[in-house]
C-alpha cells in the first residue's frame, strides 16, 4: 500500500495518484523549487536540495551480537554512509548518533533515510517487546508520542524506527522565549504530569527527564517527545527528578522563578508532592493567582511594559451569522455559541464571572456530508463540554480529546456508509474557549480565528493546515508555495482519517484589553479581506455600545460582494475588561 503524502490517504501499490486527494504517487516534490525527484534520490536534481525523508533509527543488539557491533560489523560505526539497515533494504544510513553497548539493555542510535517515502511499511502482528510500548503510547497520545514507521526483529538485534523530531525546537528553548505567554508554559507542564502517568504504565518516565528529548512542535504550541527511554530496574524515576527537570527549565533560560513556582519545586524536591493530583492542582493554583506579580512568566513582547497589569471582565458578548453565499446551493457551515455569565454586585463593586465556548465548522464531502459532518462535530464537542463542565479553562490535553472524540463520530460514520473518495465527509474546525480573562483557542483546517485590539490590532492567530502553509513554514518561498496545485489542500481535517492523523493546533492567551475575536470560515477570510477591512469593519465593534449581530451582518454581506463564492460563516466574541 501506499501512503498518501499530503492527505494521508491509503492507495493500492498500482495507482500513480491518490484516489482521495489526486497527488502524485509516482515521485517526491522538491520543497524549495517544486521540481519533480524520483524515490531514490537524496537531493534534488534541478536546484540540489536535500528531499530525504529522514528518520531516526534504535537498533538494540542482542547480547550474542554485540561483539559484531563493536568490531564494526553488519553496519561499520565509523563507516556507515550508503549502507542500508539489513532486512530494510529501503533505510539507508545516513550517519551514526549514538552507541552504548555497555549498559543492560545496549543500543545504537542511527540516522536514515527511506529511500521508498509513499511505501506503507508491512503491517506487523508480532511487534517486537521494544516496540510495544511505542506501539501503545500512540494509540492514546497520537500527536506527543514518538510517531512509531517500522520495526522488526531478527536473529541478532530488534530495530525500531521512528519519525525524525531533531529539527523541532527544545521546551528548554521555547522557555527562554518571552513571547510565550506563562499559560503556554503551564500547560506545557501540565502536559508533562499527564504523560508521566501514561509513560509510568510503560516504565518509562525516564524520557521526561532528558531536556534533548522534550521537544515542541512545529506550530509552537504542542509537547513532543523524540523517543522513548526505559526506566532502569533498580532506580525508577520519581516526580522528584520531574521537579528537577522543571527546574532546569529555568536554569538553562535564564528565567526568574516566581514564588509560587518556587514553593511547588521546593514541595516536589522534599517529597510533600507525591502525586500527580496534588502536583496538577499546584499548577491550577499557580494559574489562578491573578493578583501575582510575574517578571518573566508573562505574554508581553520584549517591547511592552515589563509591568504585568492584571485585568478583570466586565462584559463578554457574542453574535453569530451565516450565509449560503453567491455560488453554492446548500451551506456546509455550522457554529454554536454557549455563554455562561453569573454576576455579583453591591452598592460600591460590580464582579463578572463569565464562561463560553465558540465553534465553527465549515464541512465538505459531497451532497450532504459537510453539512452532517460540521453539525456532528459541533454537537459531540458541546456534549464533551457538557460532561466535563467549564467551572476552570480546560487544559490542552482535555481540548484535544473533544476534537478526537468528534472526529471518531465523522470517520466511524464514513466507515459505516463506506463513503470513499469526495464523498468522505469531513470539516474544519475553529473554537473558543473563554473563562473569565483566560482564553484557549483550537483549530483543525483552515477556518481562522482573528482578535482585533486596540493596542494590537489584527493578528491573526491560528495558522491554516494547508499544503502551501505547511511549506512556508518550512522555508519554502511563499511564492512558490502558492503557485502549486495543491496549495489550498487541506492537510488536517476532523473525520476523512483515523483520529492518530489528527494534530489539532491549541494555545492559551490572557486578556489584557478589550478584544474582539473574530472566527472565520474560509467563505469570510480569503483574499486577506479581514486585513484590507478591519478598520472599517472591525475597529468600530471595540466600542461596547456596537450592535454585535449587525456586525456580524455587515461582514457577511461584505465577503458576498467581495468573495462570495463560497459559504460564510462568522462568530464575534466580544470581551471587555479592566485593570485590577
Amino acid at each position: 500500500m501506499l501512503s498518501c503524502p499530503e492527505c494521508g490517504s491509503k492507495n493500492p501499490d498500482t495507482h500513480k495518484f491518490c484516489r482521495q486527494c489526486g497527488v502524485a504517487l509516482t515521485h517526491k516534490v522538491c520543497g524549495e523549487c517544486g521540481a519533480e525527484v524520483v524515490f531514490d534520490r537524496p537531493e534534488c536534481d534541478r536546484c540540489g536540495a536535500d528531499v530525504r525523508t529522514l528518520l531516526r533509527a534504535i537498533v538494540y543488539p542482542k547480547a550474542e551480537a554485540i561483539a559484531k557491533w563493536q568490531q564494526g560489523t553488519p553496519l561499520a560505526l565509523d563507516d556507515l554512509r550508503a549502507k542500508s539497515l539489513p532486512e530494510r533494504q529501503r533505510y539507508r544510513v545516513v550517519s551514526p548518533l549514538r552507541a552504548d553497548l555497555t549498559e543492560d539493555c545496549p543500543e545504537i542510535e542511527l540516522k536514515v533515510w527511506d529511500a521508498q517515502p509513499f511505501d506503507i511499511p508491512e503491517a506487523r502482528t508480532d511487534v517486537p517487546p521494544l516496540a510495544q510500548s511505542y506501539v501503545t503510547l500512540q494509540s492514546n497520545w497520537t500527536s506527543n508520542a514518538p510517531p512509531l514507521h517500522d520495526c522488526w526483529q531478527t536473529d541478532d538485534e530488534t530495530v525500531i524506527l521512528l519519525k525524525d523530531r531533531s529539527t523541532l525546537p527544545l521546551l528548554v528553548d521555547r522557555w527562554g522565549d518571552n513571547s510565550v505567554s506563562w499559560l503556554q508554559k503551564l500547560a506545557w507542564l501540565e502536559d508533562m504530569l499527564d504523560l508521566w502517568l501514561a509513560l509510568a504504565e510503560l516504565d518509562c518516565r525516564a524520557s521526561l527527564l532528558d531536556l534533548s528529548n522534550l521537544r515542541i512542535d512545529d506550530k509552537g504550541k504542542m509537547l513532543c517527545l523524540q523517543r522513548l527511554y526505559r526506566d532502569p530496574d533498580t532506580d525508577p524515576a520519581t516526580l522528584r527528578d520531574l521537579g528537577r527537570v522543571w527546574e532546569l527549565f529555568y536554569q538553562e533560560s535564564g528565567q526568574t522563578l516566581i514564588g509560587s513556582m518556587i514553593a511547588l519545586l521546593k514541595n516536589l524536591a522534599s517529597g510533600q508532592i507525591e502525586t500527580i493530583d496534588r502536583a496538577r492542582l499546584a499548577l491550577q493554583r499557580i494559574a489562578a493567582e491573578e493578583e501575582e506579580e510575574i517578571t518573566e512568566w508573562s505574554s508581553s513582547t520584549p517591547e511592552d511594559d515589563p509591568t504585568v497589569i492584571f485585568s478583570q471582565l466586565l462584559a463578554l458578548e457574542v453574535a453569530g451569522q451565516t450565509d449560503i453565499g453567491q455560488q453554492r446551493s446548500h451551506n456546509e457551515d455550522t457554529f454554536s455559541t454557549r455563554t455562561q455569565i453569573e454576576t455579583m454586585e453591591t452598592p460600591s463593586d460590580r464582579a463578572l464571572s463569565a464562561k463560553g465556548i465558540y465553534i465553527l465548522c465549515d464541512g465538505m464531502g459531497g451532497h450532504d456530508g459537510g453539512e452532517i459532518a460540521s453539525s456532528l462535530a459541533v454537537k459531540t464537542i458541546e456534549d464533551y463540554f457538557k460532561t466535563h463542565g467549564l467551572d476552570e479553562l480546560p487544559g490542552a490535553t482535555s481540548i484535544r480529546e473533544a476534537l478526537q472524540r468528534a472526529n471518531d463520530a465523522i470517520y466511524e460514520l464514513n466507515q459505516q456508509e463506506n463513503r470513499k473518495g469526495s464523498r468522505r465527509m469531513g470539516t474544519t474546525l475553529v473554537m473558543v474557549l473563554v473563562c473569565d480573562t483566560q482564553v484557549a483557542i483550537a483549530h483543525v483546517g483552515d477556518s481562522r480565528c482573528y482578535s482585533f485590539s486596540a493596542k494590537k490590532g489584527l493578528q491573526q492567530l491560528t495558522t491554516d493546515h494547508a499544503v502551501a502553509t505547511r511549506a512556508i513554514l518550512q522555508g519554502v518561498d511563499p511564492a512558490i508555495a502558492y503557485s502549486w496545485i495543491n496549495a489550498y489542500q487541506l492537510t488536517q481535517a476532523l473525520g476523512p482519517r483515523e483520529s492518530e492523523a489528527l494534530e489539532a493546533d491549541v494555545q492559551f492567551l490572557e486578556l489584557e484589553e478589550d478584544t474582539l475575536f473574530v472566527l472565520g470560515s474560509d467563505g469570510l477570510t480569503d483574499d486577506d479581506l479581514l486585513e484590507m477591512h478591519c478598520i472599517e469593519y472591525l475597529q468600530p465593534l471595540l466600542d461596547r455600545d456596537s450592535d454585535l449581530k449587525l456586525g456580524a451582518r455587515r461582514l457577511i454581506d461584505l465577503a458576498n460582494r467581495e468573495n462570495g463564492h463560497d459559504n460564510i460563516t462568522t462568530i464575534l466574541v466580544r470581551a471587555i475588561v479592566q485593570d485590577k
